[in-house]
């Protein structure tokens, strides 16, 4: 496997800065190679707002269709931990807490375009919340 590609977050990922970060970090992962492993550094990150996690999501899934494999490196805030969780992104785009178990992880599986829902499986009947809406 080659050396893995990280796409670097930091710091707090809410609406104003994510409109700020996101045509760069889109052009970052369009230029990972196809094939290649990529791996969302999200260890500096300690506020994650819902547009932030269609940032990861959507990054990853531009990834996927390039048969790129797609981890991330979880934050060292619990909150974000949580809020990937609570979105259902941990299971759709697998969590790490090191770059080297990403590495080992993601070297037995498999592209994750076909783990990624379409828009409209991401909503949940629970109190007519969307699992992207965390604030």
């Amino acid at each position: 496997m080659s050396e893995p590609v990280l796409l670097k977050l930091a710091g707090r990922l809410y609406t104003a800065r994510v409109g700020t970060i996101e045509t760069e970090f889109y052009a970052r992962a369009g230029a990972v190679k196809d094939g290649a492993v990529a791996l969302i550094d999200m260890r500096e990150v300690d506020f994650l707002s819902s547009l932030g996690i269609r940032l990861i999501l959507s990054s990853a899934k531009l990834l996927g269709r390039r048969n790129v494999k797609v981890g991330i490196i979880n934050s060292r805030s619990a909150n974000v931990v949580e809020a990937l969780t609570v979105a259902g992104i941990a299971e759709i785009i697998p969590g790490y807490d090191s770059e080297e178990a990403a590495v080992a992880g993601l070297g037995s599986q498999g592209g994750i375009a076909q783990r990624i829902p379409p828009p409209q499986a991401m909503t949940s009947s629970r109190a007519g919340w969307s699992f992207l809406r965390l604030g």
